[in-house]
């Protein structure tokens, strides 16, 4: 899920907090972590409430719904932590990085084909090195 900014702001012996990405998400607590911990549930509330109308909005249409590029990635993320080869893939990747043993993007697509097989780790971090 998309990360949203939180302000809060003292008013009196209340905490008043709203989240600037997201209009109708705002709460208040007596302190300032109850007001971290309504606000939250406020977001989830806007985030929800917002759902439903879309859904009976566009009931009888055609819809496509679409995942977001992060909530694919986190998809992505609890099938590999899954998976035990995957697992030892990004091990493997994250210990030639480690060692500055990889190429970089560019590098390995100026790798002539033969030798693709016997080509160094592949850095998918950058482009560049560091």
């Amino acid at each position: 899920m998309e990360k949203f900014t939180a302000v809060f702001e003292q008013d009196g012996n209340w905490w008043i907090g709203w989240v600037e990405e997201l209009p109708g998400a705002n709460t208040q607590g007596r302190t300032l972590d109850e007001a971290r911990e309504n606000l939250k549930e406020a977001v989830r509330l806007v985030i929800d409430a917002n759902r439903e109308l879309a859904h009976r909005e566009t009931e009888g249409k055609r819809r496509l719904w679409e995942l977001l590029d992060e909530q694919i990635a986190q998809a992505e993320e609890r099938v590999w932590e899954q998976d035990p080869t995957i697992q030892a893939e990004i091990r493997e990747a994250r210990a030639a990085y480690q060692t500055g043993d990889y190429v970089t993007i560019d590098e390995y697509a100026a790798t002539p084909t033969e030798s693709w097989h016997s080509a160094k780790p592949l850095a998918r971090v950058s482009s560049e090195r560091n």
